[in-house]
């Protein structure tokens, strides 16, 4: 028996899937969807003809924000970084900068340090990028110390967008 609790999900190609909101799955539906990479992320997208004729990718995030009535002139950020969550209540329209602010940032993996915390010999910076700019908030004896002066940062700077170290 289905889980009447769960959100309706659309079926995409390479074995994935995509949730969506209620009012948005019988339109979503009527169409298949396709899952296609987005640099190490993965988004849901269809073919369709334009007006012209000519062939176009439709982006299933695009197409909920358009029907929600979000700005989609604008980028459109997925508030819990998953791209294949498409329900209204996780689309916001945001600048390309405050998109890139809900990211986990890229040197996490590689050096084991969360985002903003950089390594300086035996002590830990703070660094946080604010308007493409980065801005350096201290070095600290521990990475505790350079976490809470970069999440405070990013609780100033950035707001709702904000993606805390952790």
């Amino acid at each position: 028996m289905p889980n009447r609790d769960a959100p309706p999900m659309i079926q995409l190609t390479q074995s994935k899937w995509a949730t969506v909101s209620e009012e948005d799955f019988d339109y979503l539906a009527q169409w298949n969807w396709f899952a296609a990479r987005a640099g190490k992320r993965w988004i849901a997208g269809r073919n369709s003809l334009n007006p012209d004729g000519k062939r176009e990718t439709l982006l299933m995030h695009r197409v909920v924000a358009e029907r929600a009535g979000i700005d989609t002139s604008r980028d459109i950020d997925h508030v819990n970084r998953d791209s294949l969550d498409n329900a209204r209540k996780n689309l916001r329209a945001a600048t390309r900068s405050e998109n890139s602010r809900n990211s986990t940032g890229k040197h996490g993996k590689a050096s084991g340090l969360p985002k903003g915390v950089y390594r300086n010999r035996h002590r830990f910076m703070a660094i946080i990028c604010l308007d493409y700019k980065n801005h350096y908030l201290g070095t600290f004896g521990t990475q505790e110390e350079a976490i809470a002066a970069y999440n405070a940062a990013a609780s100033a700077f950035h707001g709702n967008f904000a993606r805390f170290s952790i």
